[in-house]
């Protein structure tokens, strides 16, 4: 992954890619990137699957039974839509995207 900024490109100090999951069939609920250039504010390092179920649960998923996966990035294209294979803990392409996750989304008060 690069940006330009100013004519340049500039290259991710840190990228990490963290996906959250249903472990009874390696549904993808939520992708999460966390993306620092050089010269960008530095915030606390936190724990990319703490972080990615804390986001997950504020986008309304109900995470009490779901996992986290660090996924390499070179391994992701988010172009394409993947599930978690359960038996290898890796990534994989889906040949048609899945349904949606709407049974796992609480709903608002």
């Amino acid at each position: 992954m690069e940006a330009i900024y100013k004519g340049k490109a500039l290259t991710p100090e840190v990228f990490e890619v963290c996906v959250v999951y249903d472990p009874s069939d390696g549904r993808i609920i939520h992708t999460h990137e966390r993306v620092r250039f050089p010269g960008a504010v530095r915030k606390p390092e936190g724990d990319a699957g703490k972080d990615a179920m804390q986001i997950a649960a504020k986008l309304g998923h109900d995470t009490s039974k779901l996992q986290t996966l660090a996924v390499p990035p070179a391994e992701h294209d988010r172009r394409k839509p993947y599930k978690v294979d359960l038996k290898s803990k890796r990534i994989v392409v889906l040949d048609r995207p899945i349904k949606p996750m709407g049974h796992m989304i609480k709903p608002r008060a």
